[in-house]
């Protein structure tokens, strides 16, 4: 995905850059571009979102099991 988005830029940026294409050809090309940029953005933002859901469930979860743990020891200690 951001594999995708590195491309598209880099595809973009040759197309910008390339001596036998003119400024005023390419607006059409660049819009469909600006396009597929939007797009490929969404996506990497979608998965960013569902990376970060999944990191504060972990964290929640390792959290819990902290706690369990030091009251076991706690128990333990007890005796």
């Amino acid at each position: 995905m951001i594999r995708e988005l590195i491309e598209l830029a880099e595809e973009m940026y040759a197309r910008g850059h390339s001596p036998s294409q003119s400024p005023a050809a390419n607006g059409e090309d660049f819009k469909t571009f600006a396009i597929r940029l939007g797009h490929k953005i969404e996506e990497v933002g979608h998965a960013l979102r569902r990376y970060q859901e999944r990191i504060e469930q972990q964290s929640f979860y390792i959290k819990r099991l902290e706690n369990q743990i030091k009251e076991m020891r706690d128990d333990h200690s007890e005796r």
